[in-house]
């Protein structure tokens, strides 16, 4: 007769409060959210509540309509009674800690009417990470530091962690999702990945090579390779070097100038001597020839005396006298 009785009143309260689920899954720091209609005639005006626990009548309330929230739970729990179009439970940020039973609960003189749901929150599995570089590969080349960073498009709690590939077991680079490469801590060439991963496994990403072509402590040079990017080389670094910055000295009157060159390449011969200095001489000795050759002559035109004209004195024409008989 009881067993009836209560078979009775569970299908009268479910007629009064239907809710869109009864099982809910959820993802740790996901959302969900549960959907309820019931009777606005009758519990329009009634509080309604969102509690926790196996049993109905034993349940902890976490929530209800007239404002009251528990403390750890304000700003991830949310109830909202949007009268005729529903009663609205959101729960957010979810944690492991937050599977359970719940109830939804409106409140009655007499026996208050309760819709059960069962919420599950769970993991994601971590999906393949991927890297890549967060500045151009070929500063490389002029031996600046290099940032490779690594993500998963899918899990949840990811911690990433960095390693060097070694011959026996596998070095611990970072604990973060960032591999910082400077000329400071290459030594050689290696070989890197990144593992992504949480309770519910672990996923390695491709591996990340370094190829070391000139060790130095500030100005190295290196060659970063990933998979799937262009690759390249530092030919234009090997063929060429850097003018290193020019160091100010004190002037007589004790102030400073600063000048620094950046980048630039000064192409030099076989000699150790840049091209522009050769050309620039042999101009200098072409015109130098020139001088030596024209400046005699110049002075051989200078020093020749003025000529003088000369008179010529021609005879007077005698005039012939004719003898007239």
């Amino acid at each position: 007769m009881m067993s009836r009785l209560c078979l009775m009143l569970i299908f009268q309260g479910s007629l009064q409060l239907q809710c869109d689920r009864n099982e809910v899954n959820g993802i740790i720091g996901g959302v969900l959210v549960v959907i309820c209609q019931y009777q606005t005639s009758r519990y329009l005006f009634s509080k309604k509540y969102w509690c926790l626990g196996e049993s109905r009548s034993t349940c902890e309330i976490l929530m209800d309509t007239d404002g009251y929230v528990r403390a750890e739970l304000n700003n991830r729990f949310k109830i909202q009674d949007a009268k005729r179009r529903g009663l609205f439970i959101q729960m957010a940020d979810l944690q492991i800690s937050d599977t359970g039973v719940y109830w939804v609960g409106i409140d009655e003189i007499y026996s208050d009417i309760m819709y059960r749901i069962n919420i599950r929150v769970t993991e994601v599995a971590v999906s393949e990470p991927r890297v890549w570089s967060l500045s151009p590969p070929e500063m490389s080349c002029w031996g600046k530091p290099l940032t490779v960073r690594c993500t998963s498009e899918r899990g949840t709690q990811i911690k990433y962690g960095w390693f060097r590939t070694t011959g026996s077991q596998p070095v611990s680079m970072a604990g973060s999702s960032d591999l910082q490469l400077h000329c400071g801590i290459l030594t050689e060439d290696g070989r890197y990945f990144c593992t992504a991963g949480n309770s519910l496994g672990n996923q390695n990403s491709q591996d990340v090579t370094v190829q070391l072509l000139r060790p130095a402590e500030a100005d190295c040079i290196y060659i970063l390779g990933i998979r799937g990017d262009n690759l390249y080389d530092c030919s234009e670094r090997l063929r060429t070097t850097t003018a290193a910055p020019f160091q100010p000295t004190d002037t007589t009157d004790g102030d400073k100038s600063s000048l620094t060159t950046y980048g630039l390449n000064v192409t030099r011969t076989d000699g150790g001597l840049p091209l522009w200095y050769l050309v620039l001489r042999w101009l200098l000795f072409a015109a130098l020839l020139m001088v030596l050759c024209l400046v005699p002559r110049l002075f051989r035109v200078l020093n020749c005396p003025p000529r003088t004209k000369t008179s010529i004195s021609v005879p007077p024409r005698s005039r012939k006298h004719s003898n007239i008989y």
